[in-house]
């Protein structure tokens, strides 16, 4: 989800047009910034969006055997898998169909400063993978998929400045992004996988869980969705894009 926010501010970044320096500016048609957005976080979209590996691979020396020299024992060790290994996966689901993205409240609150906000929704599926070893002997293994909406709204502020640079003509403008707040949900959670379930097996074992932590945890859930905002404005806390209008104007007269 990291790599999913960075590409998508940066690519707004360079998209939205400099914030006018009269407050009384026409609003920014988001008709016309929207698709723009929309086709560079398709082209730029990670696969996967994340991976998270809590444990995998670790591995304990074990004792496999004895070697005497003369009367001494000297224990023979191995490395063997230990521990309870997981990762977990999160991918889209066919975003070119599924993406929506929408930009609302275009505002400018003072001169170089335009506010706005950016709400970004998609299927995506969920894969948790585990393993249970002990002393290189697997005693569990098992995959759960699940998939659901997932829905990101975001409130930015883009600032502008323009940078006189010594030989040349026109300045630079420099665009400054920052995500003031996050706000993550997800919706239609379906369990597609489960404890060797498929199908409405699964999707009902899938509900029967939801519902149980629901009940017995229901901070759970309200925990990781604020750390998930709080990552977001940590991830996109400040991005900077440089435009060099000289550059720029000579190729467009190319």
């Amino acid at each position: 989800m990291r790599l999913l926010l960075i590409t998508l501010l940066i690519g707004s970044a360079t998209a939205i047009p400099v914030a006018a320096a009269d407050p009384a500016a026409p609003a920014v048609d988001s008709n016309q910034v929207t698709p723009v957005l929309r086709s560079a976080l398709l082209q730029s979209m990670p696969t996967p969006l994340g991976e998270k590996v809590l444990v995998w691979d670790f591995k304990k020396d074990v004792l496999v055997g004895i070697k005497w020299h003369g009367i001494k024992p000297i224990r023979q060790l191995s490395p063997r898998n230990e521990g309870h290994w997981q990762k977990v996966r999160l991918e889209a689901i066919d975003p070119a169909a599924t993406m929506l993205l929408r930009i609302d409240d275009f505002q400018n609150p003072e001169p170089h400063r335009t506010t706005f906000t950016m709400t970004v929704a998609m299927d995506v599926r969920m894969t948790h993978e585990q393993q249970l070893w002990k002393s290189g002997v697997r005693l569990y293994a098992g995959v759960t998929r699940g998939r659901c909406r997932l829905n990101l709204k975001v409130n930015c502020e883009l600032t502008s400045r323009t940078e006189v640079v010594p030989g040349r003509f026109l300045p630079d403008v420099v665009l400054r992004l920052r995500v003031t707040s996050a706000e993550v949900s997800y919706d239609n959670l379906v369990c597609e996988h489960i404890l060797g379930l498929n199908g409405q097996a699964a999707k009902l074992a899938g509900e029967a869980a939801h519902r149980m932590l629901r009940q017995v945890k229901p901070q759970y859930e309200r925990d990781l969705l604020e750390r998930s905002n709080a990552a977001v404005v940590r991830a996109a806390d400040t991005k900077e894009v440089r435009i060099e209008l000289e550059q720029l104007l000579r190729y467009r007269t190319k």
